[in-house]
């Protein structure tokens, strides 16, 4: 018994160039942290970013940009396979705790 599971992220670098200021700060901060109070941002909360997250799309009836990282894992939880492409995701749900 073996099942996919697919994780996708948001990828601003499909519309930021790596000179962008944005990209920039994301390159020196490097991750979004989560914790179980709060999450540091990797780019500051501003609606002048939100075009670059998940979800954001969805108003304007567009997919979002997504790295798409796919793993087979079986019954115990050992990968075995793996994949890393570029995606587009159109139903995007978002929740929050």
């Amino acid at each position: 018994d073996s099942h996919w599971l697919h994780v996708h992220i948001a990828d601003p670098t499909s519309i930021l160039p790596a000179t962008h200021e944005i990209a920039q700060r994301a390159h020196q901060v490097t991750t979004t942290l989560y914790f179980i109070d709060r999450t540091d941002p990797m780019l500051p909360h501003s609606d002048r970013f939100t075009k670059l997250s998940l979800g954001s799309g969805k108003a304007e009836g567009q997919p979002d940009r997504t790295l798409s990282f796919s793993f087979k894992v079986d019954s115990l939880g050992n990968i075995l396979d793996y994949q890393v492409r570029a995606g587009l995701v159109r139903n995007v749900h978002v929740v929050r705790c």
